[in-house]
């Protein structure tokens, strides 16, 4: 049984409430990830690295300044929460 998916680290940890930041967060076992969501909308251009340890994209438009929870979701309905948030800055 391979691992769960799991989310270690966020660079950039902030970004304009706008969207559009580049974005890798890396992890373990991420291959199969289908969705990467900054609070409840849903992150663009994602891809994964043949090792499944990287996953790159831009942050969607956020609905104000603040921090978000950022997941990862996966074709079985796991879900992967980073432990430090992405923050929205006006």
């Amino acid at each position: 049984m391979a691992p769960l998916p799991q989310l270690l680290s966020l660079a950039p940890a902030q970004g304009p409430v706008s969207g559009g930041t580049a974005f890798t967060l890396t992890g373990v076992n991420l291959g199969q990830v289908v969705r990467v969501c900054f609070g409840t909308a849903e992150a663009s251009a994602v891809s994964v690295d043949a090792a499944g340890k990287t996953l790159m994209g831009r942050t969607p438009p956020g609905s104000g300044p603040g921090a978000v929870t950022v997941t990862a979701s996966f074709p079985d309905g796991f879900i992967a929460a980073l432990f430090t948030q992405f923050t929205y800055s006006s």
